[in-house]
């Protein structure tokens, strides 16, 4: 059954690049079938602690932008199985709501 624009979201979660393969092969194997797309980012803030020697250098934390298109009634299970993939990470996330879509 098609999914409604009101029922359509996509779930963003800010992932450290080290989890990209774990976590897109527990997406590829959970139910229901879903889109993912997973891109590179650069991740700024005022107040970021770096890590690195590398990341002091280029003055940015290096991220992946998990995109998951999904529902508002399943968005809660996938991060909760996400969350339990990396129990010890935290997994900051934002719900967009998907007002149309299409093709121009």
């Amino acid at each position: 059954m098609p999914k409604t624009i009101q029922e359509s979201i996509l779930l963003q979660i800010l992932i450290d690049p080290k989890h990209k393969h774990l976590l897109s092969d527990e997406l590829l194997m959970m139910q229901p079938e879903m889109s993912f797309q997973i891109y590179r980012v650069e991740s700024y803030h005022p107040q970021q602690t770096f890590e690195t020697i590398a990341e002091k250098v280029v003055g940015y934390i290096p991220k992946m932008r998990l995109e998951i298109e999904t529902t508002h009634e399943n968005y809660r299970a996938i991060l909760n199985k996400l969350k339990t993939l990396l129990p010890n990470t935290p997994l900051s996330y934002r719900v967009i709501p998907c007002l149309a879509q299409g093709l121009a």
